[in-house]
């Protein structure tokens, strides 16, 4: 709905500490970030003291702040790109349909994760964002002809990127916790 802030749980996007931020998107004729509570822990609050004074002096730094506040958005940018991957993996399609789906999935899906990364500062971002470069990289290359995988490249690229993500979603924050 047009006009009412999102219902967001990230506890980065509630903090006082945005209300500067604030002020500066709105001397820059932005619309406000919804501030409600501080967030939990130390260290999401120096993140947020962090990523507030680096995205103040940056017009248009506030579209990466809000990216995934909402569903859809985070629908749009991930889950769309791996059903696209998942489909064309699975359906017997020329080759370069399925090079450019893919390169062109894995790399929505990095620059989200890239961009996610310096808005909430989760650690997996900062894994995933490079690591889907790579798989753009590799699906181009095989795509191409320029990768020798064989005949089972694509399956060889497809359980590399669901292993890879699995992997790079949860073993990081489980050893060195949830934020940078």
């Amino acid at each position: 709905m047009r006009g009412r802030q999102p219902d967001v749980e990230d506890p980065l996007l509630r903090c006082d500490e945005c209300v500067e931020l604030a002020g500066h998107l709105a001397e820059l004729g932005r619309p406000a970030l919804p501030t409600v509570r501080q967030p939990r822990g130390e260290r999401a609050r120096r993140a947020v003291g962090l990523r507030t004074r680096l995205l103040a002096g940056r017009p248009g730094a506030w579209i990466g702040v809000l990216l995934f506040a909402s569903l859809p958005l985070a629908v749009l940018v991930f889950w769309i790109p791996i059903l696209a991957i998942a489909v064309t993996g699975y359906i017997h399609i020329d080759y370069a349909i399925r090079t450019w789906v893919w390169t062109g999935a894995c790399l929505i899906m990095s620059v989200g994760s890239l961009v996610n990364a310096m808005r909430c500062g989760r650690l997996h971002c900062y894994w995933t964002g490079p690591f889907f470069l790579l798989g753009a990289i590799a699906s181009l290359l095989y795509g191409f002809g320029l990768l020798p995988l064989g005949e089972s490249g694509w399956g060889i690229i497809g359980y590399t990127l669901l292993g890879g993500v699995v992997v790079l979603t949860y073993l990081p924050e489980h050893f060195f916790g949830r934020y940078r």
